[in-house]
């Protein structure tokens, strides 16, 4: 940790956090009355990971210089991913926190007159008189105060060997930071930098390291990188057909109770589904595959295919979505239309419009389209809004997301990925913007389901080509197939788009 000059850092563009006036100049007070406490930690070219609102305040109050923790060796997408996990880890942050609900305990507990009480200083950097000191006095001084959430951030920062300073008071009692030295219990690490406060600055330092938080805006600084991380992981490869492909079939008995190399059932699938399907988002291709060992002409789109590294090819992905616009273009009259486990990953409600628009393109009068998407009542998400807890769940990296309703962002620590928990009223909304006839409702309790019919008039559908043909790539490309998809359709559909 060493001093560098504050003219020379540079936020970072990607930063998620927008800025509430009155918040910021509670970062300048806590600034003027506390010093810095933590450090900013930095790219090598001296991009803001963390530390871009106490930075900007210290100019204000005369600061020239800031400290700082440089990290290097950090790719474009890990520093994404760094700084998400810094905006969750500087606070002791619960599982379901957001920073609106953290800004009325914080006004609760008015800062403004606690600080009366403290003096104000410039040049003040109690981060650099920490020292390094055991862990194990702390962990007995602090049991039973123990945060799993925050833990689990503090380890995911410590997989890029950050460890931030834990901040205590005279007696040892943890003001900020119960996640990290439990974390460095648990890592068996012997000494961490702590520093220590004086109790008159404790208790104001207590409310505003934890409940001193600003906005996130991360649909818009994270758009692309949501939209890439919507990939299929490679622990869902499945074994049998997903359970949008046979709800319609066996109800609401379990999917791994379809036999599809049971002639009986297979008889009966396609008594309800045809011989000509669409697998829109595949995935893996393991449905694709399984049907078409069945006979059944099956057209896939899968935007982004992984690697068995599970990393996204992008050239096999582009040959997934030219084989399937070369489907379109042909005419096929598909019976079904199967998009399963997919909306729940697509991050935003405008990309699910489109993705619905495209599916009618693709439908004539005849054809129905099954979806099937995780609901509000699944486990991972009932955990993050507190109707129950558990150990496992307080472990995970997620974060509730405020741009929409049921929205949670998991993987932080590695490849964001949202994860939209739907209910029935919003797949009947979000379907009937493209069809006449939609049936929504519960499958099996944690999931919703769609059964669709009767596609509506094209409008927008240029739109929509334009957004699903043009996705982003990690390496900042884009997949630039619009004006492809836009001759397959105008020739499947007989109209200028």
């Amino acid at each position: 940790m060493n001093l560098v000059n504050i003219d020379t850092l540079t936020p970072a563009s990607y930063n998620p956090r927008t800025v509430d006036p009155s918040r910021l100049a509670l970062v300048k007070l806590s600034l003027e009355k506390l010093g810095w406490l933590l450090p900013c930690y930095i790219t090598k070219d001296g991009t803001i990971l963390s530390g871009h609102q106490r930075s900007h305040v210290a100019l204000e109050l005369g600061y020239t210089k800031a400290p700082a923790v440089i990290l290097d060796g950090l790719d474009l997408n890990t520093c994404k991913a760094v700084n998400i996990l810094f905006n969750r880890s500087t606070n002791d942050m619960d599982l379901a926190a957001i920073p609106a609900n953290l800004k009325a305990d914080l006004l609760k507990a008015n800062p403004v007159e606690m600080a009366k009480e403290l003096p104000s200083r410039t040049d003040y950097y109690p981060c650099l008189e920490g020292r390094m000191e055991p862990v194990a006095p702390l962990v007995k001084i602090n049991s039973g105060r123990w945060n799993q959430y925050a833990c689990a951030i503090a380890k995911s920062l410590y997989q890029y060997d950050i460890i931030m300073p834990i901040i205590a008071d005279e007696t040892g009692v943890i003001i900020n930071g119960i996640g990290r030295l439990q974390m460095a219990a648990e890592k068996k690490i012997d000494n961490m930098l702590v520093i220590r406060l004086p109790r008159a600055q404790a208790r104001f330092a207590e409310a505003m390291l934890n409940q001193l938080s600003m906005d996130f805006c991360i649909e818009e600084k994270y758009a692309d990188l949501l939209r890439f991380n919507s990939f299929r992981r490679l622990r869902r490869t499945r074994s049998e057909l997903g359970r949008g492909f046979v709800f319609a079939v066996i109800g609401n008995k379990p999917a791994y109770e379809f036999d599809i190399d049971n002639p009986a059932h297979m008889k009966k699938w396609m008594s309800v589904h045809g011989t000509r399907v669409i697998d829109f988002g595949a995935g893996h291709l393991t449905e694709t595959e399984m049907l078409r060992a069945k006979g059944i002409r099956v057209t896939s789109f899968e935007p982004f295919h992984v690697d068995d590294q599970e990393q996204i090819d992008k050239t096999k992905s582009i040959h997934i979505c030219r084989e399937f616009l070369r489907d379109i273009a042909s005419g096929t009259r598909y019976d079904s239309i199967f998009i399963s486990s997919v909306l729940n990953s697509v991050p935003f409600l405008q990309d699910r419009k489109h993705i619905v628009k495209i599916l009618a393109a693709c439908a004539t009068k005849n054809t129905k389209v099954y979806a099937v998407a995780s609901s509000e009542n699944q486990a991972d998400f009932a955990i993050m809004t507190k109707k129950f807890l558990n150990a496992k769940a307080q472990t995970a990296t997620k974060m509730l997301a405020s741009y929409e309703e049921n929205v949670t962002i998991g993987e932080i620590q590695t490849a964001p990925k949202v994860q939209k928990y739907h209910n029935p009223r919003m797949f009947y909304d979000l379907f009937k913007t493209a069809f006449q006839s939609v049936q929504a409702g519960y499958d099996t309790g944690v999931n919703v389901y769609s059964i669709s019919a009767n596609p509506l008039p094209l409008t927008g559908l240029r739109e929509a080509l334009q957004f699903e043909f043009d996705l982003p790539y990690p390496d900042g490309s884009r997949m630039g197939l619009v004006n492809e998809a836009i001759t397959a359709f105008e020739t499947r559909l007989g109209v200028k788009l």
